[in-house]
């Protein structure tokens, strides 16, 4: 979709979404996202614009005004932007995606987020943010149907990505989170993905044998335990919010294959996913 905006170059994309009554009462939603290329005389000012905003600079750089604060974004920056507020963004060339969203606990995500790193987060391995956020404007620019419950889910991944960015976490932070919370919280934003034990150790700079040991100590279970529980915890989400077919939901939740996804999730729930999805609420 070519964009006709002052500023915005040729190969630049938008796309609007209108969310259903139930996703503005119970989930994130998005409200419009993109891919901008723009030069010169890109230039947006806004007395509110209801929604929060994640802006990342791919290349080049540009600056943000809001309220009292004036903020200079550089590639591989991270924007979080309260936009009920009143704000301008302008570059002399920039390459950026963006997602306007709202719902859920945005505000709380928002606020937190904020308290803790302050508008911009300059990340030093920015991959997975950006990649999170460039795959969810790839998957509405590519569906005919919108999954809701399955894009709430999507946001809030990349809102605990962004709040678990280890580089971004305070010295004394550093130091009072455990090899295990910290190992967790990885876990929380990482499930979907393969993770073995070495990838869990080498996050928190310790042994795999002396990382289980510890694992076990404060949580009763084995790291791998636990991730599986992870999986089948959100698994039962989506079995219950969406039309997904199982092997839909296997993969979403980061089992390799359906077969290990319906017996993992028995052996925790003592249900088939197809009888769990029937039980009442």
């Amino acid at each position: 979709m070519y964009i006709i905006e002052k500023g915005v170059l040729p190969d630049s994309s938008i796309l609007f979404y209108t969310p259903s009554q139930l996703a503005k009462s119970l989930f994130f939603y998005p409200i419009s996202m993109g891919y901008f290329l723009c030069d010169h005389n890109y230039h947006v000012t806004r007395k509110e614009h209801q929604s929060y905003l994640l802006l990342y600079v791919i290349k080049g750089s540009g600056t943000v005004i809001s309220g009292n604060q004036t903020y200079t974004l550089d590639e591989g920056c991270l924007l979080f932007l309260d936009c009920y507020k009143q704000h301008t963004y302008f570059t002399s060339s920039w390459e950026i995606a963006w997602l306007h969203f709202d719902g859920n606990i945005s505000a709380q995500y928002y606020n937190l987020i904020i308290e803790r790193f302050g508008s911009i987060i300059n990340a030093n391995t920015p991959t997975s943010i950006s990649r999170l956020l460039l795959d969810f404007i790839d998957y509405f620019s590519t569906q005919s149907s919108i999954n809701e419950a399955l894009v709430s889910c999507q946001i809030n991944q990349l809102l605990c990505e962004l709040f678990t960015l280890s580089s971004h976490l305070s010295t004394n932070e550093l130091h009072t989170l455990s090899p295990v919370d910290h190992a967790i919280e990885y876990m929380k934003v990482h499930f979907k993905e393969p993770i073995t034990l070495e990838d869990l150790a080498y996050q928190v700079t310790l042994s795999p044998y002396y990382f289980t040991r510890l694992f076990k100590k404060e949580t009763g279970r084995t790291p791998y335990d636990y991730l599986i529980t992870l999986r089948i915890n959100q698994s039962k989400y989506l079995l219950k919010s969406t039309s997904m077919l199982v092997k839909e939901i296997a993969f979403e939740v980061g089992f390799n294959s359906e077969s290990n996804f319906m017996s993992s999730f028995k052996k925790v729930t003592g249900y088939t996913p197809t009888a769990f999805r029937t039980l009442p609420l």
